[in-house]
C-alpha cells in the first residue's frame, strides 16, 4: 500500500495526514515534533540527531572568531544554512 504524507498544523496541534492512494482513504495522526522529524527524514531520530551534530561540528571548524560573540553565532548559522540546515524554514 503506497501512502503519501502531508504535515498539517491545526491550531496548536500538529498532525500528519496519510493518504492511501490505492483505496482513497485518509488517516489523521497526531504526532510529536520528534515523530514529525522521523516522518520527514525517513530515518530514526538518533540518525537525524547525529547528522545535525556532525554538520554543526563542521560549521564550527570552518568559522573562526571569538566564540562568545554574537557575530560568531551568526556566522555558524549562516554556514549551516549554506549546507541546507535552515531552522527558520521549520
Amino acid at each position: 500500500m503506497e501512502k503519501s504524507s502531508v504535515t498539517a498544523i491545526l491550531g496548536e496541534e500538529d498532525a500528519v495526514v496519510l493518504h492511501d492512494k490505492e483505496n482513497n482513504n485518509i488517516e489523521w495522526f497526531d504526532y510529536s515534533e520528534k515523530e514529525i522529524l522521523q516522518e520527514i527524514f525517513g530515518c530514526g531520530y538518533d540518525v537525524l540527531k547525529e547528522r545535525v551534530r556532525r554538520e554543526i561540528e563542521i560549521a564550527i571548524r570552518i568559522v573562526v572568531g571569538d566564540k562568545s560573540s554574537y557575530e560568531y553565532k551568526c556566522l555558524i548559522m549562516s554556514c549551516l544554512r549554506e549546507r541546507g540546515f535552515d531552522a527558520g524554514n521549520y
